[in-house]
């Protein structure tokens, strides 16, 4: 298929593949302000709080990159959940404080974290329109890479971002 073709010839060549019109359509759509969110969770087989079940993810750290518009440097936003209390809703807080109302909301995967918050509106309503409207305004970024808009052959087929980010940067998670 069209895939294996791109995967063929680079690996043959060395040489990435990349699709102008295709990644810059992808670059059009985004809308400033840009807020690159990352978050991290636990699940346990035993619920820890109320109103889980069994491994449910539970977020309790987030990192957030927002640029206001075209040229502006990155500024840094973070939560990491302290104790053992249940970080849930304090997470939701601190998020809400950051994120703006509009522009988009770039993540890689997007169906875990949108996941994850609908979890969590599920069980704070007084979050749900806003849940709503952050998850109406996520970008995932693991598209352009699915699909093969953009492939290195040191990706060796996948799209994860433990392959890319070091194709794109030179870094590793090791470098972390």
């Amino acid at each position: 298929n069209d895939k294996q073709q791109i995967q063929f010839k680079t690996h043959k060549s060395g040489e990435h593949h990349y699709n102008r019109v295709e990644l810059g359509n992808f670059i059009k759509n985004l809308k400033y302000p840009l807020y690159f969110l990352d978050f991290e969770s636990y699940n346990t087989a035993i619920p820890l709080y109320n109103g889980l079940k069994p491994y449910q993810q539970v977020p309790f750290q987030f990192s957030l990159h927002t640029i206001d518009k075209k040229g502006a440097k990155a500024k840094h936003h973070s939560f990491i959940a302290e104790g053992s209390e249940d970080p849930r809703q304090e997470f939701l807080k601190e998020l809400k404080k950051v994120l703006g109302e509009k522009g988009s909301v770039v993540v890689y995967n997007q169906a875990f974290e949108q996941t994850v918050l609908k979890k969590l509106a599920e069980y704070f309503p007084l979050y749900q329109k806003w849940v709503e409207s952050i998850n109406a305004r996520m970008v995932d970024l693991l598209v352009p890479f699915r699909n093969f808009a953009y492939y290195h052959p040191k990706q060796r087929g996948s799209a994860s971002i433990k392959y890319v980010l070091p194709v794109l940067t030179g870094v590793t998670y090791e470098d972390f």
